[in-house]
């Protein structure tokens, strides 16, 4: 009797071998392997059983030896098993499973056995389940310079520290600095960290001394290695440009337009790779206004309203005021060499006294000033009025006491004089 069982037992362990080896020649062309499911979503694991099968059973193991089967299929399309019952898995009525909030937990290889009849040996088929997480950005992100737009501009320095990183990913993704330029992108020297909770990782590469010692312009490409596709975008560039350039050291060009005119401010590169316009109210306070890298797609800064940048650079600003005053500075780079333009832009015409307190406030007059001018502006409303106040009395009443033309022509000298006190401390106001 001992004998007889053993051999039975012999018999069911060959066949257990023999149909897994038979079956790994046609895994592929029945089930999906492996399978990414994202962590708390429904997964689907996909096979494709002939539709005359008589019963499925799925397992959560690779080896089903002494197992119990997670979900049972029969020929009536009945649904069975403890996975089933607690809501866990469920079955498509093409024999592939689905399981419900995936979690770290189904990490495993899943075995599927098929019995065509119960007069044949059953097949078996497995599948082996990844995890992952999406990041909750779409791409590589520079925290320096935040941004959707994949495309941002530093002011760099020796001291900055340029990060890109990938937040909150399974499995980890790592990613790399090239430095972008006409030829192609090379790797650059950097330093990967990776830091990891309990089901996801964040990787950070950062930049080593960007190569920025031949030009003050750069373009760097973050690249994401992201073969499963966990990612929309797998780049982000960023513009460098250093911060400490002496702009006093070029010729400043003077502009003189006209209020409501339009100006056009060009950049001495015919074709740039990168353009870079700043502005300030001298050389020593420029602030970058617009960055541009036309060979990039939907690498531009917003442009302000009335500015428009040219294919070849150039800055054009439309209907001037008096509040456009101020000095513009061209930063280029056509893949070989730099160059730097300055203009000073002065604008000239009638200006409004309702305009003052805009051209003071952006040209930093303390407040006190500004109070001032507006009391003035006061009087000499006063002023007027007085006068034709005046105007109006003496036609309908002539003065006829020598007195009280003495008084009227005093009044009227301080009403004068009021007025060229107000045109000498606004000496940027031209009346016409």
């Amino acid at each position: 009797m001992t004998s007889k069982c053993l051999h039975i037992r012999g018999m069911l362990l060959l066949w257990y071998f023999i149909t897994c080896f038979e079956v790994s020649g046609v895994l592929e062309e029945t089930c999906s392997s492996p399978v990414y499911l994202e962590l708390g979503d429904t997964g689907t694991l996909q096979c494709s059983f002939p539709n005359d099968f008589h019963t499925l059973q799925w397992y959560d193991a690779d080896d089903i030896f002494g197992e119990t089967a997670i979900l049972t299929y029969n020929e009536l399309r009945e649904k069975s098993g403890p996975g089933y019952s607690s809501g866990e898995y469920d079955i498509h009525p093409n024999g592939s499973l689905i399981i419900r909030n995936v979690s770290m937990e189904h990490e495993t290889t899943f075995t599927v056995t098929m019995f065509q009849t119960l007069q044949q040996l059953p097949q078996h088929f497995q599948v082996r389940v990844k995890t992952v997480a999406k990041s909750l950005r779409n791409r590589p992100v520079i925290p320096s310079c935040e941004t959707t737009l994949g495309s941002c501009y530093i002011e760099w320095t020796q001291s900055t520290s340029i990060s890109c990183q990938i937040e909150h990913s399974r499995p980890a993704i790592n990613t790399t600095w090239s430095l972008r330029n006409s030829q192609g992108d090379n790797k650059s020297p950097s330093r990967h960290e990776i830091w990891s909770d309990v089901e996801t990782y964040t990787t950070a590469v950062k930049l080593h001394d960007p190569s920025m010692y031949q030009t003050n312009l750069s373009i760097y490409v973050c690249k994401a290695d992201d073969p499963i596709g966990l990612l929309e975008m797998n780049e982000t560039t960023v513009l460098l440009e250093k911060k400490d350039i002496d702009w006093s050291q070029f010729p400043v060009i003077e502009k003189f337009r006209e209020r409501y005119s339009t100006v056009k401010l060009p950049c001495s590169q015919q074709s740039p790779q990168i353009v870079v316009w700043k502005e300030g109210e001298s050389v020593n306070d420029l602030i970058t206004g617009v960055y541009e890298v036309p060979s990039e797609d939907n690498f531009r800064s917003p442009v302000p309203d009335r500015w428009k940048l040219g294919a070849n650079g150039s800055l054009t600003i439309q209907k001037i005021s008096i509040t456009d005053e101020s000095t513009y500075a061209c930063h280029s780079f056509d893949g070989k060499m730099e160059t730097f333009d300055v203009y000073k832009l002065k604008v000239i015409g009638r200006i409004l006294p309702t305009e003052t307190q805009s051209v003071l406030i952006k040209t930093g007059t303390p407040w006190t000033a500004i109070i001032l001018v507006a009391a003035l502006i006061v009087i000499v409303c006063l002023g007027f009025i007085i006068r034709f106040l005046l105007t109006v009395t003496q036609t309908r009443h002539p003065i006829r006491n020598r007195e009280q033309r003495q008084r009227t022509a005093q009044i009227y000298e301080g009403v004068n004089l009021e007025i060229e006190e107000f045109q000498e401390m606004c000496p940027k106001i031209v009346y016409t």
